[in-house]
């Protein structure tokens, strides 16, 4: 079998609002969006068109990660505080931008704080829990109710092995994140410690 390798171009440029360096990007499930989130903002792009669609002001924290629920219609945002908001049907509604975090509206809402800054956000499809990572550890949360969230479980961080002196190294931090196809199985990578 001849197989021609992979060629790889850029296709468009999504000219952003940020004012500063992007920290996460997410394409909707069903391909049409992006979100992105950096200081002081959260864009959301139509593909197709390569241009903002919607756009959240933050003035009091930065978003860090997001990750869509099973539709367009759910977007998942967490911040450096450790505040957790679902923003809903982010895709609709045209151009504008909307001061976020000031208050809950009908359209998005604060559902959970968890200790540390966020780091890396995902959601399985298939369990329907958002798996979320800060500080040293992973939070399992499922929905409830639309303002109601449950920890299901939390991840333990790893044994910190010690050196012939004695020095313990930083703490471990959750930096990647996959939901497997699998139920009830998540991997987790931390910096200089592995996988778990």
């Amino acid at each position: 079998m001849n197989r021609k390798p992979w060629k790889y171009s850029l296709e468009r440029t999504y000219a952003g609002l940020h004012q500063d360096s992007v920290s996460c990007l997410a394409f909707s499930p069903c391909g049409q969006f992006l979100a992105s989130c950096g200081k002081g903002r959260v864009c959301i792009y139509s593909v197709s068109r390569s241009k903002v669609i919607r756009y959240y002001d933050i003035v009091d924290a930065s978003p860090v990660a997001l990750t869509w629920g099973d539709t367009a219609d759910d977007l998942y945002v967490g911040y450096s505080d450790g505040h957790l908001w679902q923003y809903q049907r982010p895709t609709q509604g045209g151009l504008r931008s909307m001061l976020a975090r000031f208050f809950s509206s009908a359209d998005m809402w604060q559902f959970g704080v968890l200790e540390g800054s966020i780091l890396k956000m995902t959601w399985g499809s298939r369990s329907r829990h958002l798996f979320v990572a800060h500080g040293p550890s992973v939070t399992v949360l499922r929905p409830v109710t639309k303002l109601a969230w449950d920890i299901v479980s939390e991840l333990d961080e790893p044994e910190l092995p010690y050196t012939a002196l004695g020095f313990q190294p930083p703490a471990p931090c959750p930096v990647g994140m996959h939901v497997s196809g699998r139920r009830n199985q998540i991997i987790v990578a931390d910096r200089d410690y592995g996988i778990k």
